[in-house]
């Protein structure tokens, strides 16, 4: 562990085209499970939340001692204050659900694919920095954009449900999306610092889960999209936060419901 350097990370991927594994691992995949585990001795220097991508394919050889990724990824989860960023480029059921695994070890883990990311960039929001809301350019909030005031969809209480009083201007959103195919949405869940962390930040994700299931079930943006969901899936990029970057004071019950929320910033415009 190092602070960031441009000139050493560049060295150090240069080295990465040059790189030749042992004998004993040639041409077959990593030991993954051995990689997770040896991240411990690490994880106990530092303080802090600490974020680690896994760029894998969802396969994995097993080495001696036998160490499976999913079991020794749960571990590091139960000691460390982690998050598992899965870049996955799985190709088949069982590769797949693997990399699904190991980002079920914690709410706050999660697994994109890498295609997506190149695309998406803001799926890997948070694992380094988290945007507040004054920091966001004018030009990309949606009320700046679609016309309608809804920088931030409120919530109430433990809930992720959306208020009737957000369906017209949602609607609004679905149908920039339709007339732009360009662009994209940011949907960011986050929640309130009242109770447990762990609830906070699953509700968080449910409460950005909702607003895009509400999108994608609109008729006007599904008929436009007709038979290719899939890319109107990667339009609508989710990530949660839980209850980090209050916009209001959460000591108070008006600050609270203000951080209820769900971000969205549109991405895309030219």
């Amino acid at each position: 562990m190092q602070l960031f350097n441009k000139e050493k990370y560049g060295a150090a991927i240069d080295e990465m085209a040059a790189y030749k594994p042992s004998l004993s691992y040639k041409n077959q995949p990593t030991p993954l499970g051995n990689a997770i585990k040896n991240l411990d001795p690490i994880l106990a220097k530092l303080s802090g939340k600490t974020a680690v991508f896994v760029f894998s394919d969802g396969q994995f050889t097993l080495s001696q001692p036998k160490i499976w990724p999913v079991p020794a990824a749960k571990e590091i989860a139960s000691k460390y204050d982690v998050s598992f960023y899965i870049i996955s480029s799985a190709q088949t059921p069982k590769s797949e659900k693997l990399v699904n695994d190991l980002a079920s070890v914690n709410i706050s883990s999660r697994v994109v694919t890498f295609d997506a990311m190149l695309s998406r960039p803001e799926y890997t929001t948070g694992a380094s920095y988290v945007v507040r809301d004054r920091a966001l350019l004018e030009t990309r909030l949606v009320s700046k954009v679609v016309g309608v005031e809804l920088d931030n969809i409120l919530f109430d209480f433990g809930s992720a449900d959306i208020r009737p009083e957000y369906h017209d201007k949602l609607d609004a959103v679905a149908k920039f999306l339709e007339k732009n195919p360009q662009t994209h949405v940011l949907i960011e869940g986050f929640a309130d610092s009242t109770g447990d962390s762990t609830y906070n930040m699953l509700l968080s994700r449910r409460r950005a889960k909702s607003v895009k299931d509400y999108l994608m079930q609109k008729e006007i943006f599904s008929a436009a999209e007709a038979n290719i969901n899939a890319i109107a899936d990667k339009r609508l990029v989710t990530v949660w936060y839980g209850p980090v970057v209050p916009v209001a004071s959460n000591e108070t019950a008006e600050g609270r419901q203000l951080n209820r929320r769900v971000r969205l910033t549109i991405g895309g415009i030219n």
